[in-house]
């Protein structure tokens, strides 16, 4: 028997693989999985295909939640409807909202590092082992938090006055430390162990871990130098995916979806704490505090709610092309009726999505200005703060450089909230777009494929049929055909051009120029291309017109 645990992030061609395996040496395959958790990076959709077509058995009580009543809105959040669990943390003081990186980052650690400290004085009492974890959505959000809670353990004394560098990293005893690589024969451990570290060995270059319920292991420097080893005070998403913590702490960002934030929001036993950046704060915010309430807390909210709600989930292409392949037999006469849509759609889609796009690469230009403007202006307050009593002209000088950082630093930040505004209006534009037409776009997008196939082929039988059997009305509107090669090859663009409007409007060109502006295209393109050969002139060279052009920008 074959147990295979995360099996929703198994890609589709490895579940092959074992799949065949398994059948040609006889075992049983069991699959234990969350189809609602983090999807397959690579092709998937594997698992939640076969579940649907096999049945699976389901467990539908949770056992790690103190507080039950929150299950029933972790479904809800896992089902993409996350508004009831926004409320709930909301209401119980969870969903902390603060103004700018540094802000919420730097609120996060100090959060963590409290309830670090209450949970290691109720281990005292109970004796039971707690913790409390960190969680961003990537890794180099994940390394940030690490490096901040890391320098508050140190500036609080709890790191050994030691420290021992490994793959560009200090340790120090007392450091938490995740393990990122399977060596469970030689040194004992596994991808995904945490632990501490308990004595620094400088003459080997290695460390003594204490891993979480395992005792200590020794850690030599092959393993750390290659990269297989993190500091652990955080992780990211991904890593905590079947792990228990008693308190959590979530880093948001526009990084999350449906999968990755029920996956992050869901890994705690007593309480889970989202932080999320509300924006830059402007100069007025500066001076009337960074207290987030009222409708700028709604917004949040509501801008959260469509991020959670983003499902990334991944179809297989046998589901995907079954869904398809019923709407590509539909017939003729009602697949002309539904052809259309793609190009309304795509006329339809809000013009300030465009906008925000171009405006991002500014926003993520002026955020680099922000964060040089701050290390000037923290350069300059600490060089004043190192000079003595007597040098009043440096002083002076650097008084006038911190007001004038201050200012640029101010006018930044609002130049910064307006932007991020704007874009933020853009993307809720483009989210609510998509809401509303994302299955419709898909469905008219598979439908005007469709329809441009069976077009094309029945040009192509009609050209055919012109060249070889040509019906009277065209062989008086162009003649018949020549008996050279070049002008053969002239007479059959203009009979393919008049066969293919003839095709799509059932009658050869008018005279006159229709009024509807596709039909106009097509009927331009059809007599220029019969007039050129009647004037000697050069045909166009555009391919026989097989329906509206379609902006997909």
């Amino acid at each position: 028997m074959l147990v295979v645990d995360e099996a929703g992030m198994v890609p589709t061609r490895q579940m092959a693989r074992m799949v065949a395996e398994c059948e040609r040496s006889a075992a049983k395959l069991v699959l234990v999985g969350d189809d609602g958790q983090l999807p397959e990076i690579d092709a998937g959709g594997a698992f939640r295909g076969l579940a649907e077509r096999l049945g699976a058995c389901e467990l539908t009580e949770s056992r790690r939640l103190v507080d039950t009543a929150e299950f029933a809105l972790q479904r809800e959040l896992r089902a993409g409807r996350p508004q009831g669990w926004l409320d709930f943390a909301d209401q119980g003081g969870r969903l902390v909202l603060e103004r700018g990186h540094d802000a919420t980052y730097a609120r996060l650690v100090s959060d963590w590092a409290q309830g670090r400290e209450q949970l290691a004085a109720a281990a005292r009492v109970d004796g039971r082992q707690a913790e409390a974890v960190m969680l961003a959505p990537t890794r180099e959000a994940a390394a940030e938090l690490n490096a901040r809670a890391q320098a508050y353990a140190r500036h609080t004394g709890r790191l050994g006055a030691q420290a021992l560098e490994l793959g560009g990293v200090r340790y120090s005893e007392g450091d938490r430390v995740l393990c990122l690589e399977n060596r469970e024969r030689d040194i004992g451990v596994l991808n995904g162990h945490r632990g501490t570290v308990t004595a620094l060995e400088p003459d080997s270059f290695s460390l003594r871990v204490e891993i979480d319920g395992q005792g200590e292991r020794v850690l030599p420097a092959s393993y750390i130098e290659d990269g297989h080893l993190a500091l652990g005070y955080a992780m990211t998403v991904h890593k905590s995916q079947g792990m228990s913590a008693d308190r959590t702490y979530v880093l948001g960002s526009e990084d999350h979806y449906r999968e990755l934030g029920y996956t992050a929001l869901s890994r705690h036993r007593q309480e889970c704490r989202f932080y999320v950046n509300a924006g830059e704060p402007a100069a007025a915010q500066l001076e009337l505090g960074l207290e987030i309430s009222g409708q700028d807390r709604t917004e949040v909210r509501e801008r959260l709610a469509r991020t959670l709600g983003r499902e990334r989930a991944q179809q297989m292409a046998l589901d995907v092309h079954e869904n398809d392949q019923v709407l590509r037999e539909l017939p003729d006469a009602e697949l002309a009726q539904r052809a259309g849509r793609l190009e309304e759609l795509l006329a339809s889609f809000p013009a300030e999505v465009r906008q925000a796009d171009h405006e991002a690469a500014e926003l993520h230009r002026q955020t680099d200005r922000i964060q040089a403007c701050e290390q000037r202006l923290a350069a300059c307050e600490a060089e004043r703060a190192e000079l003595g009593a007597l040098q009043r002209k440096r002083r002076t000088e650097l008084d006038g450089r911190i007001a004038r950082d201050q200012q640029v630093l101010a006018n930044n930040r609002a130049a910064h909230g307006e932007l991020a505004a704007s874009v933020g209006a853009g993307q809720v534009a483009g989210e609510k777009w998509l809401e509303r037409h994302g299955v419709e776009l898909a469905q008219a997008t598979v439908i005007e494929q469709e329809l441009a196939t069976r077009r094309a082929r029945a040009l192509e039988e009609a050209i055919t049929r012109a060249a070889y059997e040509p019906s009277q009305d065209l062989l008086e509107r162009i003649g018949k055909r020549p008996a050279s090669l070049l002008e053969s090859e002239r007479w059959d663009r203009a009979a393919g051009a008049l066969a293919g409007y003839r095709q799509r409007y059932e009658q050869l060109p008018s005279p006159e120029a229709p009024a509807d502006r596709a039909e106009r295209r097509a009927w331009e393109h059809a007599t220029e291309t019969a007039a050129s050969l009647a004037t000697d002139a050069p045909a166009p060279l555009d391919l026989p017109y097989l329906g509206p052009e379609l902006d997909f920008e």
